[in-house]
């Protein structure tokens, strides 16, 4: 159904237990979608095989500029493969990975995605992102 959609801008799926093989379906739409700049799954446990679906879908997709993975369940394979999507991502402008697993290794991978990628984006690691990161203006 988002897959076609045109009016939907923003998709918050917040704490809805989604698993890797929801987010296998999540992805298979965000590498069609053209309107949806903003996903929220943080409280979902996609864990690092969720995090490759999205990753092939970031490849793809031109219009997502916000992603929030908060309390994900990621870990450094998951910024891995985050980093695979990302340096090919010239649209994600802010990743949210506060509250994961994620060590110092999982933090290089994905400041080489920020190396390689010509737009840079920001990554939060912390407990809160500030709030200005998350207004979207047009």
């Amino acid at each position: 159904v988002l897959s076609n959609n045109k009016t939907v801008t923003c998709l918050n799926l917040f704490d809805n237990k989604i698993n890797h093989e929801g987010v296998a379906y999540l992805s298979d739409m965000l590498k069609k979608n053209t309107t949806i700049d903003t996903l929220d799954i943080r409280w979902n446990p996609i864990a690092d095989t969720g995090v490759k679906h999205l990753a092939q879908a970031f490849k793809v997709n031109k219009t997502l500029r916000f992603v929030r993975l908060e309390y994900g369940q990621v870990g450094d394979t998951g910024c891995l493969n985050l980093s695979e999507g990302l340096s090919e991502n010239k649209g994600i402008e802010v990743l949210d990975l506060a509250r994961n697993q994620i060590e110092d290794l999982g933090r290089l991978y994905l400041a080489k995605a920020q190396s390689i990628n010509k737009k840079r984006f920001k990554v939060n690691y912390g407990f809160q992102l500030e709030k200005k990161m998350w207004i979207q203006e047009d």
